[in-house]
Protein backbone atom coordinates (compact mmCIF):
# COMPACT_ATOMS: atom_id res chain seq x y z
CA UNK A 1 0.00 0.00 0.00
CA UNK A 2 1.08 3.56 -0.37
CA UNK A 3 3.43 4.95 2.52
CA UNK A 4 2.68 8.35 3.33
CA UNK A 5 4.84 9.76 6.31
CA UNK A 6 4.19 9.79 9.90
CA UNK A 7 2.11 6.22 9.72
CA UNK A 8 3.99 4.60 12.20
CA UNK A 9 0.79 4.51 14.62
CA UNK A 10 -1.06 2.97 11.62
CA UNK A 11 -0.18 -0.07 11.27
CA UNK A 12 -0.54 -2.91 13.46
CA UNK A 13 0.15 -6.83 13.81
CA UNK A 14 -2.95 -9.44 14.71
CA UNK A 15 -2.50 -12.27 16.65
CA UNK A 16 -5.30 -13.67 15.53
CA UNK A 17 -4.60 -13.89 11.78
CA UNK A 18 -0.91 -13.36 12.16
CA UNK A 19 -0.86 -10.79 10.00
CA UNK A 20 0.41 -7.27 9.39
CA UNK A 21 -3.35 -4.62 9.16
CA UNK A 22 -1.74 -2.16 7.17
CA UNK A 23 -4.54 0.73 6.56
CA UNK A 24 -3.52 3.41 3.65
CA UNK A 25 -5.03 6.17 2.06
CA UNK A 26 -6.33 3.30 -0.77
CA UNK A 27 -7.26 1.10 1.96
CA UNK A 28 -5.75 -2.13 4.38
CA UNK A 29 -3.17 -3.94 3.17
CA UNK A 30 -3.09 -7.38 4.63
CA UNK A 31 0.72 -9.02 5.02
CA UNK A 32 1.75 -12.37 5.91
CA UNK A 33 5.26 -12.18 7.08
CA UNK A 34 5.81 -16.12 6.11
CA UNK A 35 5.19 -15.45 2.30
CA UNK A 36 6.96 -12.03 2.67
CA UNK A 37 4.12 -10.33 0.58
CA UNK A 38 0.72 -8.90 1.01
CA UNK A 39 -1.84 -10.90 0.68
CA UNK A 40 -4.81 -8.71 -0.31
CA UNK A 41 -6.84 -5.19 0.15
CA UNK A 42 -9.51 -4.16 1.26
CA UNK A 43 -11.63 -1.14 1.11
CA UNK A 44 -12.25 0.90 4.32
CA UNK A 45 -15.00 2.47 6.07
CA UNK A 46 -13.37 5.04 7.77
CA UNK A 47 -10.85 8.29 6.67
CA UNK A 48 -7.44 7.43 7.97
CA UNK A 49 -6.23 10.33 8.88
CA UNK A 50 -2.62 10.68 8.33
CA UNK A 51 -1.44 12.14 11.73
CA UNK A 52 -4.47 11.02 13.73
CA UNK A 53 -4.98 6.99 13.52
CA UNK A 54 -3.91 4.73 15.97
CA UNK A 55 -3.75 0.47 15.77
CA UNK A 56 -2.95 -2.10 17.76
CA UNK A 57 -3.22 -6.08 17.68
CA UNK A 58 -5.63 -6.89 20.70
CA UNK A 59 -7.25 -10.55 21.57
CA UNK A 60 -10.36 -9.33 19.20
CA UNK A 61 -7.59 -8.52 16.33
CA UNK A 62 -6.15 -5.24 15.50
CA UNK A 63 -8.66 -2.11 16.64
CA UNK A 64 -8.11 1.17 14.65
CA UNK A 65 -8.92 4.38 16.40
CA UNK A 66 -9.80 6.46 14.15
CA UNK A 67 -9.94 10.91 13.87
CA UNK A 68 -13.61 10.95 14.81
CA UNK A 69 -13.32 8.70 18.02
CA UNK A 70 -14.21 5.96 15.88
CA UNK A 71 -13.09 2.71 16.90
CA UNK A 72 -13.32 -0.34 13.89
CA UNK A 73 -11.79 -3.77 14.07
CA UNK A 74 -10.68 -6.39 11.60
CA UNK A 75 -12.26 -9.34 10.73
CA UNK A 76 -9.23 -10.99 8.74
CA UNK A 77 -11.42 -14.17 7.73
CA UNK A 78 -14.40 -11.03 6.31
CA UNK A 79 -11.79 -9.78 5.01
CA UNK A 80 -13.37 -6.04 6.67
CA UNK A 81 -13.12 -3.33 8.76
CA UNK A 82 -16.32 -4.01 11.83
CA UNK A 83 -17.04 -0.97 14.17
CA UNK A 84 -16.44 -2.24 17.85
CA UNK A 85 -19.08 -1.38 20.02
CA UNK A 86 -18.49 0.77 23.01
CA UNK A 87 -20.51 2.28 25.89
CA UNK A 88 -19.28 5.46 26.69
CA UNK A 89 -16.89 7.96 24.35
CA UNK A 90 -14.09 7.86 23.41
CA UNK A 91 -11.72 10.92 23.15
CA UNK A 92 -10.76 12.01 19.47
CA UNK A 93 -7.02 11.00 18.20
CA UNK A 94 -4.87 14.58 18.20
CA UNK A 95 -1.61 15.21 15.83
CA UNK A 96 1.07 13.88 18.03
CA UNK A 97 -0.68 14.12 20.95
CA UNK A 98 -2.48 10.43 20.84
CA UNK A 99 -1.72 6.75 21.79
CA UNK A 100 -3.53 3.16 22.36
CA UNK A 101 -2.00 0.16 23.30
CA UNK A 102 -3.09 -3.33 24.16
CA UNK A 103 -2.62 -4.45 28.11
CA UNK A 104 -3.16 -8.23 27.59
CA UNK A 105 -3.23 -9.15 31.45
CA UNK A 106 -6.90 -6.99 31.43
CA UNK A 107 -7.58 -7.40 27.66
CA UNK A 108 -7.95 -3.61 27.49
CA UNK A 109 -6.79 -0.85 25.49
CA UNK A 110 -4.99 2.20 27.41
CA UNK A 111 -5.83 5.50 25.55
CA UNK A 112 -3.96 8.88 25.78
CA UNK A 113 -5.27 11.90 23.96
CA UNK A 114 -4.73 15.56 23.89
CA UNK A 115 -7.30 17.95 23.72
CA UNK A 116 -5.63 19.75 20.76
CA UNK A 117 -2.05 19.77 19.27
CA UNK A 118 0.50 20.21 21.98
CA UNK A 119 -2.43 20.85 24.56
CA UNK A 120 -2.27 17.84 27.04
CA UNK A 121 -5.79 16.74 28.23
CA UNK A 122 -3.79 15.10 31.30
CA UNK A 123 -6.59 12.13 30.50
CA UNK A 124 -6.10 8.53 30.26
CA UNK A 125 -9.00 6.40 29.31
CA UNK A 126 -9.17 2.56 29.44
CA UNK A 127 -11.50 0.54 27.27
CA UNK A 128 -12.51 -3.18 28.71
CA UNK A 129 -12.60 -5.43 25.64
CA UNK A 130 -14.86 -8.04 26.76
CA UNK A 131 -17.87 -5.26 27.27
CA UNK A 132 -16.76 -2.41 25.38
CA UNK A 133 -16.59 -0.11 28.20
CA UNK A 134 -14.87 3.32 27.53
CA UNK A 135 -13.80 5.22 30.81
CA UNK A 136 -11.72 8.48 31.52
CA UNK A 137 -9.53 7.52 34.09
CA UNK A 138 -8.63 10.71 35.97
CA UNK A 139 -5.32 9.95 37.08
CA UNK A 140 -3.91 12.59 39.86
CA UNK A 141 -1.28 13.45 38.68
CA UNK A 142 -3.07 14.51 35.28
CA UNK A 143 -0.96 17.93 34.85
CA UNK A 144 2.03 15.78 33.97
CA UNK A 145 0.82 13.60 31.00
CA UNK A 146 2.24 14.65 27.71
CA UNK A 147 4.36 17.69 29.47
CA UNK A 148 8.44 16.68 29.62
CA UNK A 149 11.18 19.52 30.32
CA UNK A 150 13.09 19.98 27.50
CA UNK A 151 10.96 18.34 24.71
CA UNK A 152 7.66 19.05 22.78
CA UNK A 153 4.33 18.63 24.48
CA UNK A 154 3.48 15.28 22.61
CA UNK A 155 2.27 11.52 23.84
CA UNK A 156 2.31 9.63 20.55
CA UNK A 157 3.94 5.88 21.76
CA UNK A 158 2.94 3.04 24.51
CA UNK A 159 3.41 0.09 25.14
CA UNK A 160 1.91 -2.36 27.61
CA UNK A 161 5.17 -4.25 29.10
CA UNK A 162 3.67 -7.86 30.64
CA UNK A 163 6.25 -8.79 33.15
CA UNK A 164 6.59 -5.38 34.91
CA UNK A 165 2.20 -4.70 34.32
CA UNK A 166 2.59 -1.01 33.20
CA UNK A 167 2.22 1.21 30.53
CA UNK A 168 5.16 3.23 29.29
CA UNK A 169 4.11 6.25 27.90
CA UNK A 170 6.92 7.95 25.42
Amino acid sequence: PDCANHTYLHYAYDPISRRLICPSLAGTGVFDPDTGDFEFTVSQPFNRKIYETCATGTSKGVVLWTESGRMVVFDYKARAWKDFPLTGKPPRPVTDGSTMCYDSKRDALWIASFLDYQKASGNIWRCDLKTGAIAEMNPVNAKTLGVAKGFHSEIRESVYIPTADFVLFN
